[in-house]
């Protein structure tokens, strides 16, 4: 057996290309960074997660299940499949939580190093450059619901107390990710905040974060595992399913061989 056959080997490598890729897609995103290292960055971080799925996902087979008259019996794309069942995929998440991590603690940590955010100064003056028309006579915020919540926030002068609430979630998020502590909810809560900075016209790293983090809301069960939630999810289980992952009925053709 090469070392890349051995299953050990091969999931502590795939491990560090993870961890690997995942801090180079946070250099990437790091605004004091040159295009070119950004781009490279970029670049090798996305080659390393994809080495990892290849890696992780070598020999598997996905289970099989007993689909019930209102489900439809088509089986999930394999990737799918192992992204979001797998417990091996647990590493690849890895590597993706530290990327998300490493960016929502940065968030918290200039807002909470910066006296302006403090104050509710400068979340004041980011809702009013969302609500207010620029050049072309339009707004940042364009969504007008999203605009009329933003308008009433600064109306009764909610930056205040509100400036907490943003960094005190973004540093639970951060943690939570950091911890595979309920991951799932920490990522759904995570695409929450950067659907509304993305909503308020600011764009940054907000579409990057939300398809990793969705991907971390659909392979909830796995991306927590090497991690808190492999004790909490079978302890409190989910508010969609309580207690131990539901059984599935054995495949007769893998049992026969």
């Amino acid at each position: 057996m090469t070392p890349v056959e051995n299953p050990r080997w091969r999931t502590g490598l795939a491990l560090l290309l993870a961890l690997v890729g995942g801090y180079l897609l946070s250099v990437s995103a790091d605004p004091a960074r040159g295009l070119s290292d950004a781009l490279l960055a970029l670049v090798v971080g996305a080659a390393l997660g994809l080495a990892t799925l290849a890696m992780l996902m070598r020999g598997y087979v996905p289970g099989r299940y007993i689909a019930s008259p209102d489900e439809l019996a088509y089986r999930p794309w394999r990737p799918i499949h192992f992204l979001t069942c797998a417990m091996r995929a647990a590493p690849l998440y890895v590597g993706i939580r530290l990327f998300l991590f490493l960016e929502w603690y940065e968030a918290f940590s200039h807002k909470w190093e910066n006296p302006a955010w403090h104050s509710g100064a400068a979340l004041t003056g980011f809702w009013q450059r969302a609500v207010t028309p620029g050049p072309t006579g339009a707004t940042p915020t364009t969504f007008v619901e999203y605009r009329a919540f933003l308008q009433w926030l600064l109306d009764t002068n909610a930056a205040s107390w509100f400036t907490y609430v943003i960094m005190g979630a973004e540093l639970a998020i951060a943690l939570g990710l950091l911890l595979g502590c309920l991951t799932g909810w920490a990522a759904f809560f995570g695409f929450l905040m950067n659907m509304s900075f993305l909503l308020a016209g600011t764009t940054s790293t907000n579409p990057l974060l939300v398809i990793l983090e969705l991907l971390c809301i659909f392979g909830y069960s796995v991306a927590g595992y090497w991690g808190l939630d492999r004790w909490l999810l079978p302890a409190i289980g989910t508010p969609w399913g309580r207690g131990e992952p539901t059984e599935v009925a054995p495949d007769p053709q893998r049992a026969a061989s």
